[in-house]
């Protein structure tokens, strides 16, 4: 892909205004991601910067704020996209920035779809485990909790496949692969704890190198309910399309109390159970009709005597 095709396709889709010299991009490097949240140890060719990262940087020293601009200026970042009214000079950053006028949310929906631009692969925002032998991408918000109930999980004995930005490639079966990018393989980004190594805290058995994508479980507020669709029997339930292909997705709210570790093995074996041949809601359903039935029965043959 040309530079000027690059820069077309990043630019476009974010609506981002260009301050300064044009990031130098030949070419997308490998095991790097086209575009990503402002993280020195997670770096992306774009990183996008909003209020929680401003102000997690003028929360540090001078010092240590000039350290972290320095490692993200040395790790292959070459544009930095503000928004939310986000202000960077170019003396604070010494690479190429560039201001859109949306929301941090906004931007993140985008980041699968151009990071999958120039390549067959593609890369998801979530965190990818094996749970009851099913590959399951836990998806959501940022800060919406999907590191913590990801390490929950992994105490209860299930495997994490790759955090943040799990990399999907379609097989020659019609399967989605999920696996981790090198750089990322075994951690875990857990907030208030940092970066954690799972296989060295938990053991082999807590790390998988790979897995193909059966499931995905989307973590939302439980605020946010009135904006989905929720069945009562049968769930909020569609499906999602990764590389042209049809994936399960559960919308799964969050609320204090709620156990999400429980709830979403229970999704998983519930998902299991489907693919078996047997569904809940439908088994429930059939025997609600089976006793209303018999009820109706047992009425008539009253009235007939």
């Amino acid at each position: 892909m040309s530079r000027e095709d690059w820069l077309s396709s990043i630019l476009e889709p974010l609506q981002l205004e260009l301050k300064g010299d044009s990031p130098d991009i030949a070419s997308r490097p490998d095991n790097i991601l086209v575009i990503g949240i402002l993280n020195p140890l997670r770096p992306s060719l774009v990183q996008i910067i909003g209020p929680e990262q401003q102000t997690q940087l003028d929360g540090l020293s001078d010092s240590s704020r000039h350290e972290v601009i320095s490692h993200i200026a040395n790790s292959g970042t070459q544009l930095l996209v503000a928004c939310d009214g986000v202000s960077i000079t170019n003396k604070s950053f010494p690479i190429s920035v560039a201001y859109t006028p949306l929301s941090s949310d906004e931007v993140l929906t985008y980041i699968p779809e151009i990071n999958s631009i120039e390549s067959e692969d593609t890369y998801q925002h979530g965190v990818f485990m094996d749970v009851l032998g099913s590959g399951v991408m836990l998806t959501g918000s940022a800060n919406i909790g999907k590191s913590e109930l990801a390490l929950e999980l992994i105490t209860r004995g299930h495997s994490l496949i790759a955090d943040d930005s799990p990399c999907f490639s379609l097989t020659s079966g019609g399967h989605i692969k999920g696996v981790s990018p090198p750089i990322l393989r075994e951690f875990l980004e857990v907030r208030g704890l940092g970066v954690v190594n799972v296989r060295a805290m938990f053991g082999d058995s807590a790390v998988k190198h790979h897995k193909n994508l059966n499931l995905i479980i989307h973590l939302h507020h439980i605020e946010d309910n009135d904006k989905i669709v929720i069945d009562r029997l049968f769930g909020a339930i569609h499906q999602q399309t990764i590389l042209g292909q049809q994936v399960d997705s559960i919308e799964l709210p969050i609320a204090e109390g709620r156990n999400m570790a429980v709830l979403v093995e229970t999704a998983v074996r519930n998902y299991n159970l489907k693919l078996k041949g047997y569904n809940s809601a439908k088994e429930f359903i059939k025997r609600q009709q089976s006793f209303i039935n018999k009820n109706n029965d047992r009425n008539n043959g009253q009235d007939d005597a």
